[in-house]
């Protein structure tokens, strides 16, 4: 991600929601994907 300031250390996304546009929102969880 180009928008992360540099002054941010450590996981800059905790966490994430992919959601179609006529469905439910799954949650992705980046700590399982690394």
């Amino acid at each position: 991600i180009k928008a992360k300031p540099a002054a941010a250390k450590g996981q800059y996304i905790k966490s994430c929601v992919i959601a179609t546009t006529m469905g439910p929102g799954v949650k992705v969880n980046y700590a399982k994907l690394g």
